[in-house]
């Protein structure tokens, strides 16, 4: 008898899962098959989430709406919040759910290069009676289609060419210039993580379907502070980012509302590093409301025991590249100052001055255990830091992210405060200078080769090699028409981003900058130029020397970089980053 029962269970088992899998190939009844495919992995695991059970399915009346995640959650949400628009990025089975019931829906539906509309001319056909739908059919380049199959296969085409973020900037910009009450990201293509960080922001509730399949991009997310971040587990996974005002949105949705934005002011003490960093750190420091801390100069005194010798400058040359308005929110300390105060946050800049705020950390703990140490990649010199104590990173780009990822390590990939508020102003000369250092190790080796070359053939141009001083960079990039930055030194791009920022492009010896981060804002032919041989290096100074070319690029520059990083919201992302240091 018992073996009897156990291949009636067996038998019984086999059938109900043969029915499944023909089953899973039948359309839903009424509605159009969604071309999305979803992929068969674990969801992934992420700190500092709240993660929400299941939910029940949805029927209303006679009208079954299809059993996902997206109508589940957005049901329950909508019996508890009023809402009017929303702009969908994506067409589905969903669509007819919103149409339903919200005052406006705009569908704006992407397709690159290569694909066809019919999804669309079929949506559009069947949602024809409804007079509160907003279709909007965007062809996209080429680069799109090459940046959705980089993400699919779990690489970031930013940094290998950022045109195709700069043209995704653009268009959600542009189609978010009326106000929608509600984002939902969803469409065939797989950059939706870079969607969604153009939506903070621009929309105050933003949903995004798939959250449990790293192909769509998701971990070049960095929640700003002012967002909280909701996921709903189940199925392909539904992620909702919140602006923790709307506390209504938020109960809703079973978050947290007891959390709110950070107003403690910190302290954080910043080794020299570099003056054009230090100057954009402090900004971003200024607008958050905290304190930067340098240091003075008993630390540049090697017999005192908290010594930090690798300092690049003077604590009068950090000064005075600092406004009077910042110097209000920039104190200088001195090592008895910060024995008798000790700041919230060390930073840890380089490798060489690793060994040192180290010390001065583990000795300032014993009196004030809250103290917090933090890691800061502005080189390459990330994968050389001790892991025993980098327990917080802001990386250099995903390349420095990864060196620390099979630990349990809080980080984000952030950039400081660029101004882009001046005027662009396309100077007469003809000039073009250059930031290289003789010791570079990678440096651009051809430099006098190429440039003694054009200018055998090309008159009243001229090539100036500054001194490799920091301090000589701001009156550098005033009195010349563009920038040659040809050395590894550049790290992540800091001085590059703000030449940029002035409205001055950039030439680049592409083999020293393939997968570096400042690849999201040096684009080919908008805000740098590339080149590896000299053919190549004396074509694209001629058809920048043109007048025309000239003055457009310029001012394409400092545009290009207001799309591409937007300062409050990375402030804000260094903030969530700072309320989860561990």
């Amino acid at each position: 008898m018992k073996k009897i029962i156990i291949i009636f269970c067996f038998l019984s088992n086999f059938l109900h899962a043969l029915a499944l899998e023909e089953m899973k190939d039948e359309p839903l009844q009424g509605a159009i098959t969604p071309s999305i495919e979803a992929d068969q992995e674990e969801p992934k695991s992420e700190t500092n989430v709240l993660v929400v059970g299941e939910s029940p399915p949805v029927e209303e009346g006679n009208l079954q709406y299809p059993q996902m995640a997206e109508v589940q959650q957005f049901s329950k949400l909508f019996e508890r919040v009023h809402f009017i628009s929303l702009l969908e990025v994506g067409m589905g089975d969903s669509t007819k759910f919103f149409l339903d019931r919200l005052a406006h829906v705009t569908s704006l539906k992407i397709i690159s290069e290569g694909q066809t509309d019919d999804q669309y001319s079929s949506y559009q056909e069947l949602f024809k009676s409804y007079l509160n739908w907003n279709p909007i059919l965007y062809s996209g380049s080429s680069s799109l289609n090459w940046a959705d199959s980089r993400t699919k296969e779990l690489e970031d085409p930013a940094l290998m060419d950022a045109g195709y973020l700069l043209e995704l900037s653009k268009l959600i910009y542009e189609t978010t210039d009326k106000e929608y009450d509600i984002a939902f990201v969803h469409p065939t293509l797989h950059f939706r993580g870079d969607l969604v960080n153009c939506l903070f922001d621009r929309v105050e509730l933003i949903a995004a379907l798939g959250t449990n399949h790293p192909i769509y991009g998701w971990n070049k997310i960095y929640t700003p502070s002012n967002y909280q971040k909701i996921e709903f587990a189940e199925g392909d996974g539904i992620t909702f980012w919140v602006k923790k005002n709307r506390l209504d949105i938020i109960e809703a949705l079973g978050g947290n509302t007891a959390l709110s934005p950070s107003r403690e002011k910190l302290r954080i003490f910043f080794p020299h590093s570099d003056l054009n960093l230090e100057r954009m750190v402090a900004k971003s420091f200024k607008f958050l409301g905290h304190s930067l801390l340098v240091p003075g100069s008993s630390f540049d005194d090697p017999q005192e025991l908290f010594s930090i010798t690798s300092q690049k400058a003077s604590t009068q040359t950090v000064m005075n590249a600092f406004t009077e308005e910042l110097k209000r929110s920039v104190e200088i300390v001195e090592i008895k100052d910060i024995l008798a105060n000790p700041p919230d946050i060390l930073f840890i800049t380089s490798q060489e001055n690793e060994a040192p705020i180290l010390k001065l950390y583990l000795w300032l703990k014993r009196t004030k255990p809250s103290i917090k140490l933090v890691y800061f990649s502005g080189y390459h010199s990330t994968d050389k830091y001790s892991p025993l104590f980098c327990k917080n990173l802001i990386a250099l780009n995903g390349t420095s992210a990864r060196s620390f990822q099979d630990q349990t390590v809080n980080h984000i990939i952030w950039f400081p405060w660029v101004d882009t508020d001046h005027p662009v102003a396309v100077p007469e000369e003809m000039e073009i200078h250059s930031y290289l250092k003789p010791d570079s190790t990678r440096e651009f080796r051809q430099y006098e080769d190429f440039t003694s070359r054009f200018l055998n053939s090309h008159k009243g141009i001229s090539f100036t090699r500054m001194p490799p001083f920091e301090g000589t960079f701001q009156s550098m990039k005033s009195n010349c028409c563009a920038i040659l930055h040809c050395e590894d030194a550049v790290g992540s791009g800091y001085t590059i981003a703000d030449t940029l920022a002035s409205g001055c492009p950039v030439f680049l010896y592409r083999p020293l900058f393939k997968n570096s981060r400042l690849m999201d804002w040096c684009i080919e032919g908008k805000t740098a130029f590339f080149f590896e041989t000299y053919e190549e290096f004396e074509k694209k100074l001629e058809t920048f020397f043109s007048s025309f070319h000239r003055t457009g690029v310029s001012q394409r520059c400092q545009d290009s970089l207001k799309l591409l990083i937007n300062n409050e919201k990375q402030a804000r992302i260094l903030q969530n980053f700072f309320d989860h240091l561990k």
